[in-house]
């Protein structure tokens, strides 16, 4: 059992991780959570998470204007 944990563990030293950009630009998997938890959402569920935030109007379409132009 030592041995076999022992060899996984010399097979993750070879490891590459992925590269940022890879990460940023994927769709996570169901339980994966990396970059910004709202990049995924819906625009009606963003503008209701944004809006129990308590977020203004106004901001809240400043915001709403970058989902748009991809920012």
């Amino acid at each position: 059992m030592i041995a076999s944990n022992v060899a996984n563990l010399l097979l993750l030293q070879d490891y590459t991780p992925y590269a940022c950009q890879k990460i940023i630009s994927s769709t996570p998997g169901v339980g994966d959570h990396h970059g910004c938890p709202y990049k995924h959402f819906g625009e009606e569920n963003l503008r209701a998470a944004i809006a129990g935030m308590r977020v203004g109007s106004r901001a809240m379409e400043g915001i709403m204007a970058k989902v748009h132009n991809r920012h």
